[in-house]
């Protein structure tokens, strides 16, 4: 069987796809050469476990694409009419296909950041400055509510996956472990408000129903939130993921480092931050500096930073803050 013959077995449609592998993976050992996903069954000849792998690499690809073309306004139901795009999220420009015998090489034609990753901006050896940290992380946010708001979270937010353009503009890029989050995104631009510009997009507080809960372990070590790891039947909320993830980037920025080891199961710090953060309400608390402990959080960082860390960090979900909220808070205001 061909490579082509076996692309045209899966036929994609990448905003009514599950995310969970678990419910989605080809059933090879289905009788009579029946080919079973959650939501359909195909009879056709049977594909080789060879490559069972090459189709599932192939929709993951077809998905990430589908989600940089919706971010980049290149779709009818992109989320707004007029929508070019955000400054601080990597634009897809076009996507090429290169068909060999033996294999198929997909290229993507993205928005040039000359300026690399930003990682390499980052100094483990104290972090940034705080009005640098406070500048790009205030793009950062703004990339992220973005992106939530078009009904799509990263699941994979870490230093690496963010580039600079010109100017010292961030980028996030790499949307390989991307998934709807919205239900009523799903297929339907009738979601998202179809007469907005896309600057009142980012005015919007982000979506607050129909949220899909996935289920894939997915993200890099010490940035995956807690309960992505923890495989609940429930699933967890994919943008309460991208703010634990947040907030370890901005603790990286302020403090030149990580905060927490990268099995969290594990890691004392984690299980003592934990256990102080849900022992009352500190985050209510007025802003004496003896509040916050002193094992995690070193003196360089204020009140205000604190506070916001603290907020992104926090162990549930649930009183994680979201976007809007960050972008709100005292330490992201300040001139």
């Amino acid at each position: 069987m061909t490579l082509d013959m076996c692309a045209s077995l899966w036929p994609l449609d990448a905003n009514n796809g599950d995310d969970d592998p678990l419910e989605t993976d080809v059933d090879m050992t289905a009788p009579d050469d029946v080919i079973v996903t959650a939501s359909k069954t195909w009879h056709v000849p049977h594909v080789p476990k060879k490559y069972a792998t090459f189709l599932q690499n192939r929709r993951t690809i077809y998905r990430e694409i589908a989600h940089m073309h919706r971010l980049t306004g290149n779709t009818v139901d992109s989320g707004c009419v007029g929508n070019t795009g955000h400054d601080n999220v990597l634009k897809l420009f076009d996507v090429l296909e290169f068909v060999q015998p033996s294999k198929t090489t997909i290229f993507l034609v993205l928005e040039l950041a000359s300026g690399g990753e930003f990682f390499d901006r980052i100094k483990f050896d104290g972090g940034l400055a705080d009005a640098d940290a406070r500048m790009y992380f205030k793009q950062l946010v703004a990339g992220v509510q973005y992106c939530h708001r078009l009904g799509i979270v990263h699941r994979d937010l870490k230093p690496e996956n963010l580039l600079l353009g010109d100017g010292d503009v961030l980028k996030i890029a790499d949307f390989g472990l991307s998934a709807h989050c919205i239900a009523a995104a799903v297929g339907h631009s009738s979601s998202v408000e179809s007469t907005c510009s896309s600057d009142e997009l980012l005015g919007v507080p982000e979506l607050p129903s129909q949220v899909r809960r996935l289920k894939s372990v997915v993200g890099s070590p010490h940035y995956v939130a807690p309960e992505v790891t923890q495989k609940c039947h429930f699933g967890y909320d994919g943008r309460k993921a991208d703010m634990w993830s947040l907030g370890v980037i901005l603790y990286t920025m302020l403090v030149g480092g990580l905060p927490f080891g990268k099995d969290l199961t594990q890691c004392p710090r984690f299980a003592h931050f934990t256990a102080w953060i849900t022992d009352g309400d500190p985050l209510l608390s007025p802003s004496g500096r003896h509040k916050f402990p002193g094992f995690l959080f070193p003196p360089s960082i204020g009140p205000d930073a604190l506070r916001l860390l603290c907020s992104l960090l926090h162990p549930e979900p649930t009183k994680r803050c979201t976007c809007a909220d960050a972008l709100k808070s005292s330490w992201l205001v300040q001139s």
